[in-house]
């Protein structure tokens, strides 16, 4: 079949096998994440210097926020920093592979050496669609989703992909699925 960036096709005797590389095998990609990586990481190092300085002047009796709020507060950053740099990196290094024969389509996605596969019957009708609304694999990181839908299964496709990327997988899906 071909191949173009991160997405790999080829035919084989049980149908199409189509790829989609990590971010991490795209050097510009890498980088993006990386930088994204830091300004979290900065961030949250920031937020807890200055939400340390409030606790400290809770500590000597001031109120300047209301204590409510600043536990609230300091939970976000102590848990969602660390949630947000692990998300990050599953991103950076989630593998997916489409397996589309006559019956079924298959994914799987590899992520730290876990691996998730869920088949999709494909019945008469089957067919990519866009969508803003969440598709599994919720962690996609655009807000334009691909979906492949069969009957009242939908499932999302191609989920580190940037927007360019995923037109180019929707045509290629498209041109496999007729």
């Amino acid at each position: 079949m071909g191949s173009s960036g991160r997405i790999l096709a080829r035919a084989d005797p049980n149908g199409v096998r189509i790829e989609i590389l990590p971010p991490i095998s795209s050097p510009p990609l890498a980088r993006r994440f990386y930088a994204a990586g830091s300004v979290i990481a900065l961030g949250s190092i920031l937020a807890v210097l200055r939400i340390a300085a409030e606790w400290r002047q809770v500590a000597n009796g001031r109120d300047t926020v209301p204590l409510l709020l600043l536990a609230a507060l300091t939970a976000a950053v102590v848990l969602g920093s660390p949630f947000a740099l692990f998300g990050l990196a599953a991103l950076l290094f989630a593998e997916e592979t489409l397996e589309i024969g006559s019956a079924e389509i298959v994914r799987e996605i590899a992520v730290f050496g876990r691996e998730s596969r869920r088949p999709l019957p494909r019945a008469g009708g089957t067919a990519v669609r866009w969508t803003t609304w969440p598709v599994a694999p919720w962690w996609t990181w655009t807000f334009k989703r691909l979906a492949l839908v069969s009957g009242r299964e939908r499932m999302g496709v191609g989920a580190t992909l940037g927007n360019s990327e995923k037109r180019e997988l929707a045509r290629l899906l498209e041109d496999v699925l007729d």
